[in-house]
């Protein structure tokens, strides 16, 4: 009862440190109703004729040199300061009334954190899809315009993909154990293989048998 009250409590407190940020970028759509973010192109950057990159295209100054805090913090101070256009120290604040700057982040809490700053998602697994049609889900979120957010089933750990090199197979992605960026991409802050990235999304035989539904190739998406 006391973690649900305290909840509650953060919530509210959520809203207010956004309002005054929120009716700033509202005004410079044509409508309240239309969603922060919305509208983003792909950034494509062909390199030679076997490497191809497409990568999220954000308006906003972010900061992937980030390592202060859990990996649930850190990905959802990144994705709503991209959402929102923000600093990233008014969006550090709004997560901190969620989650503690250490705190683990757990899957059921994902949704409600972006549902109550109206930012759109659809949770669930890929764990169905066969390898190939997992890359596949994750490209096209990114040719969406959107980054998408991932739980490594294997270790219960946070990332978000933000582009892919399809000559080089590797995605881009933000990962709070990644370090300084050691490219000159504008978004994310390391590399990882296809098979790489898939093998970790996967859940491990104890965490399986253990929340099955939640540690086997979950992902966030933003609609």
């Amino acid at each position: 009862m006391h973690l649900q009250c305290s909840l509650i409590w953060q919530r509210g407190k959520l809203f207010e440190i956004f309002t005054w940020n929120k009716e700033d970028v509202l005004k410079k759509q044509r409508g309240p109703k239309k969603r922060i973010g919305s509208g983003r192109k792909k950034n494509n950057i062909g390199v030679g004729d076997e490497s191809r990159v497409v990568s999220v295209n954000s308006q906003a100054k972010l900061d992937f040199n980030q390592s202060s805090g859990s990996c649930g913090f850190l990905n959802l101070r990144i994705l709503i300061a991209f959402f929102y256009e923000s600093s990233f120290e008014k969006t550090k604040k709004a997560v901190s009334c969620y989650l503690g700057e250490w705190s683990a982040l757990f899957p059921w809490e994902v949704k409600g954190i972006f549902s109550s700053l109206e930012i759109s998602t659809e949770t669930g697994s890929a764990k169905r899809l066969t390898a190939n049609e997992k890359i596949e889900f994750l490209c096209n979120e990114i040719k969406s315009g959107c980054p998408v957010m991932l739980l490594l089933g294997g270790c219960f750990h946070w990332i978000s993909v933000w582009g892919y090199d399809s000559g080089a197979r590797k995605f881009i992605i933000f990962d709070s154990n990644g370090g300084l960026k050691s490219f000159s991409h504008p978004v994310g802050n390391c590399l990882i293989s296809y098979d790489e990235l898939l093998d970790l999304w996967r859940s491990n035989p104890v965490f399986g048998k253990i929340f099955p539904k939640w540690l086997n190739c979950f992902y966030v998406k933003f609609s």
